[in-house]
This record gives structure tokens, C-alpha cells and sequence, in this order.
């Protein structure tokens, strides 16, 4: 950008209420921001279910879940001899295609 400052942004307005700069950020304090991101290919050699769980539980750690409950369709009750109906969408949509008797 033309005539952009190049000087980073600093705190003018310290607190924590709407509007300032946050807890622990101190008057004059410089904004900076860490940026994390993957280069190259990673790859492995290893194989089997083990792998994949292993994967599975340190995602858990970072990705929040899609499941949220939701009193609309958190409780659902379904006769007893209606099919296809569970596992539920995590999404809340209805599937009656897979309805069943």
C-alpha cells in the first residue's frame, strides 16, 4: 500500500473493557503475532488403525467438536420399529430417505 506506515500498531487504550486492549497489554505495548503454518510434505511410513488413532486423538486436541447440543434436536424419539433413522446427523439434518420399516 502507498504511504502505508510500516511501524507496528501499538496499545493507546489499555483495560479489559470493550474497546481496549486487553488483559496485559500495557500502555505503548506492541502488537506482534505469531504465524504458524506447515511448508514441505509430511509423510509417514507407518501403517494400521494405530496410526490413524493416533491422528484422530491429537486433532481432538485442536479442531472443536461438530456435535453441539442443540434443545431442538438433542431429544429425539423414535417408534420403536422405524429403521435407518440413527446414527443421528451431527449436522441436524434429517435423512427420511434412510427411513425404514
Amino acid at each position: 500500500m502507498a504511504g502505508a506506515s510500516r511501524q507496528a500498531a501499538t496499545c493507546t487504550k489499555p483495560g479489559t473493557g470493550a474497546g481496549e486492549c486487553g488483559v496485559g497489554v500495557t500502555s505503548g505495548q506492541k502488537l506482534s503475532f505469531t504465524l504458524q503454518y506447515s511448508s514441505g510434505n509430511q509423510t509417514t511410513t507407518e501403517r494400521g488403525p494405530a496410526v490413524m488413532q493416533a491422528y484422530e486423538n491429537a486433532l481432538a486436541k485442536d479442531v472443536p467438536v461438530i456435535w453441539q447440543p442443540h434443545y431442538t434436536y438433542s431429544l429425539t424419539r423414535v417408534a420403536n420399529a422405524l429403521k435407518g433413522v440413527t446414527p443421528q446427523s451431527p449436522y441436524g439434518n434429517l435423512t427420511p430417505e434412510e427411513w425404514h420399516y
